[in-house]
């Protein structure tokens, strides 16, 4: 037998050394890439574990919620936080998922955790939407986004559904460009708060009118009482709102007490009683409604209060209030609570000059407090209107303004009054008939429910 003692040559010697290294390449790849997707899908689980504990913290929190808000980023900022509410939503970095929870102690008034934490190069999103405007829908959708390579969101799982029960409803700030992104809510009890509604109304003599002041047809006045009315009963739903019906015409002695919006028939009843005389002292029922306010804050101290008036006047301003110790020349604004006496001090064929000046004519009384022309746009009034409209906007959280005619010659001190109470353009309405006021007072309803159904939101 031959023996072959040839033995391994360099070539396959070089082969050998070559496929073992192509297998310890590919096992480290394997290995790596097993890391890897180890990694990423522990990555992942963490994500959709604490997604999942995001969610449940929501459910549970917003739950039993009196108040609930659905913000944008661009109204959240993390150090400027509302006291009384608790925040859950997207860090402002957009690296976390943070939940603000109410401490109850007022020098550190919140306690951050988070639910989702930072990872790097991740930036995620929360995103919350109320699919249904109606105010008496409390149902609120929310998901999670993640940011993907591409530098776009990319949903996360299914969207999640929540009713808040125990709110009054819940409002959604966000848009198609500023999505909500934060949740801001309130366990506050409601019976802790209270709106107040103060309705200012013109009773002078042209609302015995009609629009045009004519005397043919439906009058202002018996327009007024309905739709007045209808106003009160669509308020009557609310909670701890309260009415008070303060009545104007050269004077507003007789203002009415604040009754709760649920006791219809009494406002209601007042509202039929209206009966229409006299000039448009509109500084005088704007100073009543400040006072009726100042007493209803009085009855119930320790209760939160929300102020609103709703002032209507169907013509210009005619006359102002005067204190009684005027002499001469001066002019003196009366600004304190309670009636006035209700004599004038002076007629319209007087000159500016003579106006205020007491017991020249036998057609003064030294006692009146009613200073004016009664028949045409008084000067005085107006500023009247404006001290008047200073110490109210002082109370008030929101003023609405109408002007009830449909002649435009009527309508001269509507921008007046508007800007002596701080009322915005959108809270400025003009109506020409039964229709336009019906629109106003609706749109003035729904804008205060709005409002108060918290009474006073986060700051956003």
């Amino acid at each position: 037998m031959i023996k072959n003692n040839k033995g391994i040559t360099l070539i396959e010697m070089i082969i050998v050394v070559a496929l073992v290294g192509i297998v310890i390449t590919i096992s480290f790849s394997l290995l790596s890439f097993g890391n890897r997707l180890l990694a990423i899908t522990s990555d992942e689980y963490d994500l959709q574990a604490s997604t999942r504990n995001s969610v449940e913290t929501i459910n549970t929190e917003l739950r039993f919620s009196t108040a609930t808000f659905a913000l944008p980023m661009t109204n959240f900022i993390e150090s400027e936080l509302t006291d009384g509410f608790e925040y859950i939503g997207v860090s402002n970095d957009g690296k976390e998922i943070v939940h603000y929870k109410s401490t109850g102690d007022p020098s550190s008034p919140w306690e951050k955790k988070v639910l989702v934490s930072a990872k790097e190069d991740v930036e995620y999103r929360l995103v919350f939407q109320k699919l249904n405007s109606d105010e008496d829908n409390k149902l609120l959708t929310y998901h999670f986004e993640v940011k993907s390579e591409d530098g776009n969101f990319t949903k996360i799982g299914l969207s999640s559904e929540l009713e808040a029960l125990q709110s009054r409803s819940i409002r959604d700030m966000g848009t198609i460009s500023d999505p909500a992104q934060v949740i801001a809510f309130s366990r506050k009890p409601i019976e802790s708060h209270r709106g107040n509604i103060a309705m200012v109304l013109d009773l002078s003599g042209s609302m015995d009118n009609n629009m045009y002041n004519g005397s043919s047809g439906k009058s202002r006045l018996s327009i007024l009482k309905e739709e007045a009315a209808k106003l009160v009963n669509g308020l009557a739903p609310e909670d701890n709102v309260y009415i008070s019906l303060v009545p104007f015409a050269t004077n507003a002695n007789n203002p009415y007490d604040f009754v709760s919006s649920k006791d219809t028939s009494t406002l209601i009843n007042n509202i039929n009683n209206f009966n229409a005389s006299g000039g448009t002292n509109t500084g005088d029922g704007i100073r009543r409604a400040y006072y009726q306010l100042i007493d209803a804050e009085s009855s119930e101290p320790s209760l939160t209060h929300s102020n609103y008036a709703i002032i209507l006047v169907d013509g210009n301003t005619t006359f102002s209030t005067v204190k009684k110790e005027n002499t001469g020349y001066d002019i003196n604004y009366y600004d304190s609570s309670g009636n006035v006496e209700p004599g004038n001090r002076h007629t319209s064929t007087l000159n500016d000059e003579f106006r205020f000046r007491i017991g020249t004519h036998n057609i003064h009384e030294s006692d009146g407090q009613i200073a004016g022309y009664g028949n045409k746009l008084d000067g005085y009034g107006t500023t009247y209107v404006t001290e008047m409209g200073t110490l109210l906007r002082s109370k008030i959280r929101r003023a609405y303004v109408i002007g009830f005619s449909a002649l435009s010659d009527d309508l001269q001190s509507v921008n007046d009054i508007a800007n002596a109470v701080g009322a915005n353009t959108d809270q400025v309405f003009v109506a020409g008939s039964q229709e336009d006021l019906d629109a106003a007072l609706e749109q003035i309803r729904e804008d205060i429910v709005n409002d108060f159904w918290f009474l006073k939101g986060p700051s956003y």
